[in-house]
């Protein structure tokens, strides 16, 4: 069994899903469960990060301890739209947050980019929030509560693809994922 934890970064609200895979299903996705939700920061500022790496920390430890110990693969949606100056940097600052916990903490994770995901889940690199909404809706059989959460599962179901673990439902790229460095400062894994 395959588990993934994808997180769709935002600047007031992170989307994230828990999706796990099941070679022994049958059909071509394979998918045993699917949880999402998303998770707003109620602070600003500083706060907000420390806010947003507490929260991701107390999410790996649920999940560490529903895995008896081990830790899933996580998928990042990386940031590459367009929007003004301080947006960026607000979002690479969340950004940033979340993946401190993972260096901490020496977990690899893969950044998929926002074109990846929505090719590979609704056949269109430049498809709109519904057209993902809606294409979730198709592969987990229910609706998302936010588009945060569609995003997050989107980018687990992409990773799965990439990974070559699910039948790919749209003719998305045939790379293979690699996943980021998580080496800590000085050079020590």
């Amino acid at each position: 069994m395959l588990t993934i934890l994808a997180l769709d970064p935002g600047i007031n609200r992170t989307g994230w899903a828990v999706i796990v895979h099941d070679k022994t299903i049958k059909g071509p996705d394979k998918i045993k469960s699917v949880w999402s939700s998303s998770f707003s920061t109620k602070e600003s500022g500083d706060f907000r990060l420390d806010e947003l790496s507490e929260w991701m920390a107390y999410l790996l430890s649920i999940i560490k301890g529903d895995l008896a110990g081990s830790l899933p693969n996580i998928a990042v949606m990386d940031a590459a739209f367009a929007m003004d100056r301080g947006g960026v940097e607000q979002l690479y600052t969340s950004r940033e947050a979340l993946k401190r916990v993972l260096r901490a903490n020496t977990i690899p994770h893969y950044e998929l980019s926002p074109t990846f995901i929505k090719k590979a889940v609704t056949n269109y690199g430049n498809a709109d929030k519904a057209e993902i909404v809606r294409a979730v809706t198709k592969l987990v059989g229910a609706a998302p509560g936010t588009p945060d959460e569609a995003d997050a599962i989107a980018c687990g179901y992409a990773w799965l693809i990439g990974q070559k673990a699910v039948g790919v439902t749209a003719p998305v790229f045939a790379e293979r994922l690699k996943p980021r460095n998580t080496k800590k400062k000085g050079g020590k894994k």
